[in-house]
């Protein structure tokens, strides 16, 4: 019970990586609000948590939109009282196949498209929730990043232009908060396998690309990243702050991407995954 009493809101936890991080953390103890745009994905997470003996409630947001968001918070603090744990998990990954284009083909609604739920999202629910967290005496933003925001990958100029600008916000909010003792970190995701990218388990020469573009030979799965989100948002992670912890069984540091990487990066950026 590492959550024991603290409350969370994770956004994006109707399915993949947020969804299990919900779980995880209602396994150690703590209070889940659940958010997404559908309800019924949404209670169903909220089902499953209950069952399993969880605290959950789901409340539909669109974190394209600010009111959205700073409802959210707000019904968030009516329904626990207060804020211990954030986790930006919201990414518009379902624009990725469509913005699978270089710049110069990428019209300025696809790139804000891109853009704006990771970045504006995130801002947005920092900006509600903060206040609340400093509120409690301090506690965790967790922002989830991806390794396409820290080297080149082929044709996801959007989606990497997004992660980079949410590792940055992430430095800036560890620099402006930790006087408050609220610690904010980044969990930088390589490939895991979710709903959205099962087809590249299911497609043998996907699979064995992937894994040969890492050091460790599995491909990923969602639980990998929501240990290390339970760790940030435990007090065992209380001395750790501004930091970028890379989940992506070595792949960022295994080398220069080749000719045949480049390629299996563009079929994945083109794959509805």
């Amino acid at each position: 019970m590492r959550l024991k009493d603290k409350v969370a809101v994770v956004t994006g936890s109707t399915r993949g990586v947020g969804a299990e991080i919900a779980r995880h953390y209602a396994r150690e103890g703590a209070r889940l609000v659940i958010t997404g745009r559908t309800a019924e994905r949404g209670k169903a997470v909220v089902e499953e948590i209950r069952a399993a003996g969880g605290e959950a409630v789901f409340v539909p947001s669109d974190l394209n939109n600010e009111d959205s968001v700073r409802d959210l918070v707000q019904a968030a603090v009516a329904t626990y009282a207060r804020i211990d744990v954030l986790v930006n998990n919201a990414a518009a990954t379902e624009t990725i196949p469509t913005g699978a284009k270089p710049v110069d083909q990428l019209s300025t609604e696809e790139f804000e498209l891109g853009m704006r739920v990771a970045v504006y999202g995130t801002f947005w629910a920092s900006k509600y929730a903060l206040p609340h967290i400093v509120a409690a005496g301090g506690g965790s933003v967790i922002n989830i990043g991806s390794m396409t925001g820290t080297r080149g990958f082929p044709l996801t100029p959007a989606y990497a232009a997004s992660k980079g600008a949410v590792h940055a916000l992430s430095r800036q909010m560890a620099a402006d908060y930790g006087p408050y003792n609220v610690r904010v970190n980044t969990i930088i995701i390589g490939l895991v396998i979710t709903e959205l990218s099962a087809g590249v388990a299911g497609t043998p020469e996907l699979a064995r690309g992937t894994v040969g573009l890492q050091l460790i030979p599995r491909l990923g799965h969602t639980a990998d990243v929501a240990h290390l989100a339970v760790y940030l948002a435990s007090d065992e992670s209380s001395f750790i702050t501004a930091s970028e912890m890379v989940v992506d069984a070595g792949s960022t540091v295994k080398g220069p991407m080749l000719a045949e990487s480049f390629e299996l990066g563009t079929q994945l950026a083109r794959s509805d995954l």
